[in-house]
């Protein structure tokens, strides 16, 4: 699953809008859980601006 990176300060926005701690946050931020509550914080994260990254390697020849 891929990364959201979030604008600065918004972390600490999410984490009060959705009412879990910051290391719950930051494992769905991470795509390393794959909860109900998991794929809320990741859907509210981009709505507040952040943005979806790749975590796949590409293949460098």
């Amino acid at each position: 699953m891929n990364r959201i990176i979030l604008p600065h300060g918004a972390l600490k926005q999410l984490k009060k809008l959705t009412n879990v701690s910051e290391p719950t946050a930051r494992a769905a931020l991470r795509g390393q859980s794959q909860t109900t509550k998991a794929f809320k914080i990741r859907k509210l994260a981009i709505e507040l601006g952040g943005v979806e990254m790749s975590t796949e390697k590409e293949n460098c020849k």
